[in-house]
């Protein structure tokens, strides 16, 4: 893997972290009691990249604990959904026009990787190459 390549993994591997939490409200509010694992998969497919389970428990576990989701079971699984304060909270974000469109661009799930592995490729040969003119 490219340098290039390596850090817009890195940026968009932290920018989904951050928004983790408001990402599992979203996930929990649009869906039928949704397990951690189907959220991790979930993710997984949207964003390209998979995230240790722990990253996704640690996160439900703290939502838990701010009150904004409780947990159930179903069977053998757990499944989460909105607790009122929960509710309340992705509403107001998902009011905010800002935000919606913010989320809505970061939820885009990767369309075609292979044109983005290509546009980063070319990318990179242009930084190198204008590197190489002003050094």
């Amino acid at each position: 893997m490219g340098k290039n390549r390596r850090i817009v993994k890195y940026f968009r591997e932290n920018i989904l972290k951050s928004f983790l939490d408001v990402l599992i409200l979203k996930t929990v509010k649009d869906g039928n009691g949704p397990t951690g694992y189907n959220m991790r998969m979930r993710f997984s497919e949207k964003f390209g990249m998979m995230l240790s389970s722990y990253t996704i428990y640690s996160t439900l576990h703290s939502l838990e604990g701010k009150g904004l989701i409780q947990s159930g079971l179903r069977g053998r699984s757990r499944t989460y959904t909105l607790t009122d304060n929960g509710k309340s909270f992705i509403d107001a974000l998902m009011g905010d026009n800002q935000t919606r469109q913010f989320l809505a661009l970061l939820e885009n799930p990767l369309l075609n990787a292979h044109a983005e592995r290509l546009n980063l490729d070319s990318k990179a040969t242009h930084m190198e190459k204008n590197a190489r003119i002003d050094d």
